[in-house]
């Protein structure tokens, strides 16, 4: 009886839902071209290009200045600090150490030239991000899948 319970144990493993489903849903993605890529921060923040794009995503500035025709849009993020600690041993044998605590501001800064944003930059923020795999989803269904199959033969057995 264990035998054959561990024999099936290892065959739903293999063609389980946990497997079955997350290799179809890639395949049916690959088909019709869905691929979700990566973004990076430089690739998001250049997808701004108008005053009307920034004020959606953002909102209305925490400033604004113009210097030499160029506009200025400043978002105040707050604030970050980190702290740094480091050791060094002095030719005499002795211990020495200390810390360091950076703060610096975090920001998203925005120049324009009339309407088209003509530079950006950034301190402390990054928006770029990395995909979840699209299997996870699948994946989940199939084990609580299996799960309730795994469950009903076991309770049929006894």
């Amino acid at each position: 009886m264990k035998k054959a319970l561990l024999i099936s144990l290892c065959a739903l493993s293999l063609q389980s839902c946990s497997v079955v489903f997350p290799v179809a849903k890639i395949q049916i993605d690959k088909q019709q071209g869905k691929t979700e890529q990566s973004q990076s921060h430089g690739s998001f923040m250049d997808e701004f290009s108008t005053k009307q794009e920034i004020i959606r995503e953002w909102g209305l500035p925490s400033s604004r200045e113009t210097i030499e025709g160029i506009e200025i849009w400043y978002y105040s993020l707050g604030s970050t600090s980190r702290g740094y600690s480091a050791g060094s041993v002095n030719t005499d044998g002795r211990i020495s150490s200390g810390s360091t605590i950076n703060s610096y501001d975090k920001y998203v800064e925005f120049q324009f030239q009339e309407d088209k944003v003509v530079n950006w930059r950034t301190q402390g923020v990054n928006y770029g991000y990395e995909p979840m795999p699209k299997w996870i989803g699948p994946y989940f269904v199939g084990i609580l899948i299996d799960s309730i199959l795994l469950s009903i033969w076991l309770i049929s057995l006894e």
